[in-house]
């Protein structure tokens, strides 16, 4: 699997939101390691945009709105090999 698309995030990965709570899925975040594809791509916390990479995944949260419903952030391009 190269690239999963999501609603939400896996826990503890992009997903704090404004108040500082953790709001992703614990059972994604267990799907996602074991399916170990190479970019994971989600958005529903607007906050929490951005990209990491664990255990050899590129996770983006790649919400362009923020908490306020306002385009603030860029779209990402993403190439993979």
């Amino acid at each position: 699997l190269d690239i999963l698309v999501t609603h939400g995030p896996p826990i503890s990965i992009l997903d704090r939101n404004i108040t500082g709570r953790l709001c992703g899925c614990e059972e994604l975040l267990r799907k996602v390691i074991e399916v170990q594809p190479k970019v994971h791509v989600f958005g529903h916390i607007h906050e929490a945009y951005g990209m990491i990479e664990k255990s050899g995944i590129q996770f983006y949260n790649a919400s362009i709105l923020n908490e306020s419903d306002r385009v603030t952030n860029q779209p990402f391009v993403i190439d993979i090999d």
